[in-house]
């Protein structure tokens, strides 16, 4: 494993630890066996440093707890029954990918989001063409006229106390969602699903975002959910789209929008001191690492695409339409991907060396950059994208995971003190 260390950024950014870049050269997948340069995964070690004020430590038998409870009564796919073991892997998940949050209520977001986009994926996937496209346009309507459309709220109240009272959404989802049940039942009970869901996390975000972030986030989901309902459209017509079609879709329908917009919310106040370079270099950044991202998910989920005989991925569109072999159109993928990289690095290297950055922003860039080896790590290990083995190694891992989610399960489900996060 080769590895090499970025020369360490001189400019002193207020209350910050620099951080120390090396840029890791994994092997890309075992299966297919081919011969394919490195994939470039930057990996960030950052040392603690807290903003200004004190955070409280992360609870995370809480966070469980008001996980489990903030989706107990939505429906989940039939073969995914919800209990709290996923409510731990989902709070487990969110906390591994952005280790710098130490936020109660951001992470309490992240992970609803994260459970939404999960569920809402595997819900529409088991649905005809027609009623997933239905599904979808509900939940955009039902987000829209709850969270976007609705009455305003007071954007100069955002504190834990206002958030709780300051949350009448109760009575918006269900205005919202009659016209949308109605919808549902004429054309059956497939949509029923993805309805209670939705509704599920638009309590959530009423309860943990404050009031002035609810309408920004809740339209990068509008965003996401809008991507899904073109994909399916392109799926029933693949033959004909361009791979910067693909990748235009393929880096909405990742889902990684609505991370970064509750992310910023949370960190990022304007500030004056910070101009309009620094603003396009946070954007540059961010849709770098999301193409990076998305590109990961296609190159470690090829294998388990290819047994599944899943079409959409980049890899398998650029054999199938430009008529290339494998080896080649991996390798063109894996150049994609590692340029993206290289385009991350360079933004963030530039943020690093602006002397009118401010430490919110800052921390915001790292957590994005610090994702493209999170994320690497979690897609590698995750059966959403590989193909199960059940190799002597293997089970002994698997175990080991099992037995600490037992332990922090059995934590949250037997903890009886009440928080402010756990009841709607």
């Amino acid at each position: 494993m080769l590895s090499g260390t970025l020369g360490q950024d001189s400019a002193e950014v207020e209350g910050y630890n620099p951080a120390s870049i090396c840029i890791e050269h994994y092997p890309t997948c075992p299966e297919p066996k081919v011969a394919i340069k490195p994939l470039r995964i930057p990996t960030v070690t950052f040392e603690r440093y807290e903003l200004e004020g004190q955070r409280t430590p992360i609870d995370l038998v809480a966070l469980i707890r008001a996980q489990y409870y903030a989706f107990v009564s939505s429906t989940c796919p039939k073969s995914e029954l919800w209990t709290w073991k996923k409510a731990a892997i989902e709070v487990l998940s969110v906390r591994k990918a952005f280790p710098l949050i130490d936020d109660q209520h951001a992470l309490m977001a992240m992970t609803a989001w994260f459970h939404f986009l999960c569920t809402i994926d595997d819900l529409v996937e088991g649905m005809t063409d027609s009623a997933g496209r239905l599904a979808l346009q509900q939940s955009i309507r039902l987000i829209r006229e709850s969270c976007v459309w609705g009455p305003g709220l007071d954007s100069k109240s955002s504190s834990s106390s206002t958030r709780k009272e300051l949350s009448p959404s109760t009575n918006r989802i269900s205005c919202a969602s009659s016209d949308t049940t109605s919808d549902t039942s004429s054309h059956g009970s497939e949509g029923g699903p993805v309805v209670q869901l939705t509704q599920a996390l638009i309590r959530r975000y009423h309860k943990v975002l404050a009031p002035e972030h609810i309408r920004h986030c809740a339209e990068t989901v509008i965003s996401v959910l809008q991507f899904m309902h073109l994909e399916r459209g392109s799926r029933m017509g693949s033959e004909g789209l361009t791979p910067e079609d693909y990748l235009c879709l393929r880096t909405h329908t990742i889902g990684l929008a609505p991370f970064f917009a509750i992310i910023r919310c949370f960190l990022c106040s304007p500030s004056p001191s910070e101009d309009d370079q620094i603003s396009q270099l946070l954007a540059s950044l961010c849709s770098s690492v999301t193409l990076a991202v998305g590109l990961q998910n296609d190159i470690v989920g090829l294998e388990k695409d290819m047994a599944e005989g899943e079409q959409f991925n980049m890899i398998s569109l650029l054999v199938k339409q430009q008529s290339q072999d494998l080896e080649s159109a991996f390798t063109t993928v894996v150049d994609m991907h590692n340029k993206a990289v290289d385009s991350a690095l360079t933004c963030w290297t530039q943020l690093t060396r602006a002397r009118n950055l401010t430490s919110p922003s800052r921390k915001y860039a790292d957590c994005l950059l610090g994702f493209l080896a999170t994320h690497y790590a979690w897609a590698t290990h995750s059966r959403r994208y590989q193909v199960p083995r059940r190799g002597f190694s293997r089970v002994l891992g698997d175990a080991r995971k099992k037995a600490l989610l037992w332990g922090v399960t059995w934590r949250a489900r037997m903890v009886r003190e009440e928080t402010q996060y756990i009841q709607d």
